[in-house]
């Protein structure tokens, strides 16, 4: 566990040497993946359980081992160049569950990560997103804010997102909880559907 940031982020840098080397059946980087998701997704202990949506989140998930798993899930799933709607697959599809239910400080970065990527993630996987990702953005979830914080500056994505969004986009303004920066992306996404 002490090691645990520096292993992700050297992992997340090896992520193409780690796939195309075998070990035991199946690429090494899955299997490493898989280790450093069992003590960082189980850990209970310490700073990375600290409750509280304090600081810059998306810094955070940057610098700590939550945001490494996503970082190297996202890199493995961009490298397999997927289609639309050609879904996450059996291989990653249950390692990006496996981090959007972990219930610590480090599933919470690891979803403030990869909800940056959601406008990709939601072309390739529309049903998962949407059962997974898009409801942890209505306001009456407790993880609204940071995740909002986090996609507010992300891409707009499929009309079919812009309109699940929309309702809640609206709202922000109301609620006032967002920072002005994140204020600002989400005004810049309704001004640009507007535009087009």
């Amino acid at each position: 566990k002490e090691i645990l940031h520096a292993a992700g982020s050297w992992m997340v840098r090896q992520r193409e040497t780690l796939a195309e080397a075998i070990g035991g059946g199946e690429p090494r980087f899955l299997s490493l993946w898989d280790r450093l998701a069992d003590l960082a997704y189980e850990d209970q202990d310490g700073a990375e359980t600290e409750s509280g949506f304090d600081g810059d989140l998306i810094n955070e998930a940057l610098n700590r081992p939550g945001g490494d798993l996503a970082s190297a899930l996202l890199d493995a799933l961009a490298a397999t160049k997927p289609a639309d709607n050609s879904g996450l697959g059996d291989v990653l599809g249950p390692r990006f569950l496996r981090l959007v239910e972990a219930s610590n400080r480090a599933g919470l970065l690891g979803r403030v990560y990869i909800v940056r990527e959601l406008a990709y993630l939601d072309a390739i996987d529309p049903d998962w997103t949407g059962e997974h990702l898009v409801p942890r953005l209505d306001w009456a979830h407790e993880e609204a804010l940071p995740l909002w914080q986090a996609y507010a500056h992300g891409r707009i994505g499929h009309a079919r997102l812009f309109n699940a969004l929309k309702p809640a986009m609206l709202q922000a303004f109301e609620r006032r909880s967002l920072s002005a920066r994140a204020l600002e992306g989400v005004f810049v996404k309704l001004f640009s559907v507007a535009a087009w």
